[in-house]
């Protein structure tokens, strides 16, 4: 793997912080956070977001480790 014996591990926050993503989705009932309206805020939407976004980092870092070592070393 990436990390070695004597490297501590990662979370996923190591990861997600800093990162900005744009998705797009069609909702029945859209709820939204606050006046300025740019966030969802429906629980069943962001759990289905997260686990696909979370899904396809996995695949893209799988298939571009210098990229991910170079995420790891910020």
């Amino acid at each position: 793997g990436i990390l070695k014996e004597k490297d501590s591990n990662f979370a996923g926050a190591d990861i997600r912080n800093g990162m900005t993503a744009i998705i797009s989705i069609k909702h029945r009932e859209p709820r939204f956070e606050g006046q300025t309206k740019t966030k969802l805020d429906n629980p069943d939407a962001a759990k289905a977001t997260g686990k696909v976004t979370g899904d396809q980092i996995v695949l893209y870092f799988d298939r571009n480790v210098e990229m991910l070592k170079k995420v790891l070393s910020c």
